[in-house]
């Protein structure tokens, strides 16, 4: 079994680690969980059941005497649920400062949206066709800040790649770190730029164009985007996802056609006559008790948005002559914790026309935390 090294799963614990912590050095954290203004927004904690701590024996106490209540040692999920809210509270008020950076003078500043964090610890286990294990801890991250008086300004810290297909497979993704701004200058207009953590940085920027109407109970997203990258160069994504909700159920219907340079060179070496495209299609049939609010057109269309529930997704992708892959993906998801902590199991089959149609397992499984709200369906 061989197991893929790196320093980014390192850096990224030691992140992980010390957001979970900063709050037991701030002796402001705990007053601010108490005291915060009512325009903060705040993720409140599952209320637990109130139970007497205390026992009067007959003859002990009589009617009307006072009894001082013990209080209890806090437990250990208090204790998490306590750093969770007080992590969110302390990090959302620096979010807040840093907006009042840009508050024209004599003006108030609007109110800003909830900071959007998202956390994830996976295990993958991949079972190859040669019968070869492999496996891999890679750490996820999405961090969204919002800055409604800098021009609806955004500043992101990402692991998700914004120019992947839903159908790329778990070890062809690329999870590098990103960090960079995004803008909308119109209301279905967004660009974004940014750089990839790597030696030396790999400065990346992209736009895109999309929309969402309704007709009946079906929801319909299509989705343009035109991206470069100054390592692998330009090229475009064409998506498009149908969304039909039925209490608790779910159905969606995506598609995608990409065009990259980088895979037009390649083509072009090899002489297949792809020509830098390929193609994406997939249906997921859900059922989900709880959805989180999800922006990313990749994780949607992946139904990363899933947060209590169980979804199946048939994919199939290939080049402009042919399919390449036919994979199925089981995806259930629970709750641990008070609507902030996560499990997850996503076992995966794909059968590769390369590899004569043989057949590779992913076990991908793993906890996640959020600091944003979901959707109770």
């Amino acid at each position: 079994m061989r197991w893929a090294p790196g320093w980014k799963p390192f850096v990224m614990s030691m992140v992980v680690l010390g957001m979970s912590i900063f709050p037991l050095f701030d002796s402001r954290a705990h007053d601010a969980v108490e005291h915060v203004d009512e325009e903060t927004p705040v993720i409140q904690a599952r209320p637990e059941d109130a139970t007497d701590s205390t026992e009067v024996l007959a003859g002990e106490a009589q009617k009307g005497d006072s009894v001082e209540e013990e209080t209890h040692a806090e437990s250990f999920w208090q204790r998490m649920d306590r750093w969770h809210d007080e992590t969110y509270v302390v990090s959302h008020q620096q979010v807040v400062r840093m907006n009042g950076w840009f508050v024209p003078r004599g003006e108030a500043a609007e109110e800003v949206p909830p900071t959007r964090l998202r956390i994830s610890l996976p295990c993958e286990l991949i079972l190859e066709p040669d019968d070869s294990v492999s496996g891999k801890f890679p750490v996820e991250a999405d961090v969204e800040i919002t800055l409604p008086d800098a021009e609806r300004l955004k500043v992101f810290i990402t692991t998700t790649d914004p120019n992947e297909t839903a159908g790329t497979p778990m070890a062809e993704r690329d999870t590098s770190l990103r960090v960079g701004v995004a803008r909308e200058w119109l209301e279905y207009i967004s660009a974004s730029a940014g750089v990839k953590a790597r030696i030396p940085p790999v400065v990346y920027a992209w736009v895109a164009g999309g929309t969402v109407w309704q007709r009946g109970a079906w929801r319909y997203f299509p989705n343009q985007k035109f991206f470069w990258d100054i390592e692998d160069g330009d090229g475009e994504i064409t998506s498009f996802v149908a969304d039909r909700w039925s209490n608790p159920w779910d159905i969606r219907l995506i598609s995608s056609l990409k065009w990259s340079r980088d895979k037009m060179d390649s083509d072009d070496r090899a002489g297949n006559g792809e020509h830098g495209w390929q193609w994406d299609c997939g249906l997921i049939f859900g059922y989900a008790r709880e959805l989180l609010r999800e922006p990313e057109v990749v994780r949607f269309m992946g139904g990363k948005d899933l947060a209590r529930g169980v979804a199946l997704r048939l994919g199939i992708s290939g080049g402009p002559w042919s399919r390449d892959t036919v994979s199925a993906l089981l995806l259930h998801k629970g709750q641990l914790r008070a609507r902030w902590l996560y499990y997850f199991i996503e076992p995966e089959v794909q059968w590769a026309c390369d590899d004569d149609w043989a057949r590779t397992i992913t076990l991908t499984c793993g906890i996640e935390a959020i600091f944003w709200g979901g959707q109770d369906r």
